[in-house]
């Protein structure tokens, strides 16, 4: 069980905060003569549902023994967006559906949170604790978040089912929920949803670009270009992404099975995403990558790829 913890907790990693590729993004002309601004401005009380699908590959090597697992997330959201004064907004989400399937040399493992009632894998009690459960998001006026509240309540629930004298089965179980849930379900995926625009004017061929560094497990930092593909009359912009990635950091958790002290890893992603031009939401989003280098577990150099694929779909209620 312990070596699934591990194969899923790099899969959350990597899916949910790095989606790296080599390729580069495709050319574009400028064109100017239609102009618009591009912001976040979802309406007050206004209420979606997102969809996102996670596809993961990896491969490892451990004493001369190469490794490959698959990957498989598919979560689903509701959101209720209100406006503060401030100028950002408050968003209520509901996990809906949430859906895990590793593959490792053949052998699946799912873990589905509606299943968690009756379950005893602990991966989908943890999912079944998170399912139906609100939490509330802070972003600024331009998309970033800046808090997220509610995730370390369920965290006490879930470590709460073990014995107050079960120290090692305490730690163990919040390391797992950090892993699996603070950084790769909640805070990983909140920050795919939410774009920092630009809010000026943009055109066809108009680019920007971001600079951040992402929390979790394994910082990241992320060097992003992006570009205006297209801008057509239905009231959508289509915009390219192309995204640097490095380790921001020598630390990772400690996953139960796999003690990882360092990583030397790097590499790109590419992304095509859809936006409501009124409203700024994401309505349809598709990234790939590949991320490589090594990292030590339990006192070894490893090397390892991983290559992933993520498509978010949202649309209004």
């Amino acid at each position: 069980m312990r070596s699934i913890y591990f194969l899923a907790g790099l899969a959350f990693l990597f899916s949910c905060q790095s989606a790296p590729v080599e390729t580069k993004m495709e050319e574009i002309p400028v064109d100017s003569t239609r102009k618009i601004i591009l912001r976040l401005d979802p309406p007050d009380r206004s209420a979606y549902t997102y969809h996102i699908a996670n596809e993961t590959v990896y491969k490892i090597k451990v004493n001369d023994q190469d490794i490959t697992t698959g990957n498989v997330t598919n979560i689903q959201y509701d959101y209720l967006i209100q406006k503060d004064s401030s100028g950002g907004f408050n968003i209520s989400i509901i996990f809906r559906h949430i859906k895990v399937i590793t593959d490792k040399d053949g052998k699946k493992t799912e873990a589905d949170a509606d299943n968690a009632a009756l379950s005893i894998h602990p991966v989908e009690k943890m999912l079944g604790i998170l399912k139906d459960q609100k939490m509330e998001v802070k972003i600024d006026e331009k998309g970033s978040v800046q808090a997220i509240k509610g995730y370390d309540e369920l965290g006490y629930k879930f470590i709460a089912q073990f014995a107050e004298d079960d120290s090692y089965g305490r730690t163990t179980a919040k390391a797992q929920w950090d892993q699996l849930i603070t950084n790769g379900l909640i805070k990983g995926q909140v920050n795919h949803l939410f774009k920092a625009l630009p809010d000026t004017e943009v055109y066809t061929g108009y680019t920007w670009t971001s600079n951040e560094k992402t929390e979790g497990d394994m910082p990241m930092h992320v060097e992003s270009t992006m570009k205006i593909k297209d801008i057509d009359s239905t009231g959508q912009v289509v915009f390219l992404t192309e995204s640097r990635l490095r380790n921001a950091g020598n630390s990772f958790a400690n996953i139960p099975g796999a003690q990882m002290e360092e990583a030397s890893l790097s590499g790109t992603r590419i992304g095509t995403t859809r936006i409501n031009m009124q409203t700024g939401m994401i309505e349809k989003s598709d990234y790939k990558g590949k991320i490589s280098g090594t990292v030590i577990v339990m006192g070894n150099i490893v090397p390892l790829v991983i290559e992933n694929k993520v498509t978010i779909e949202g649309r209004r209620r």
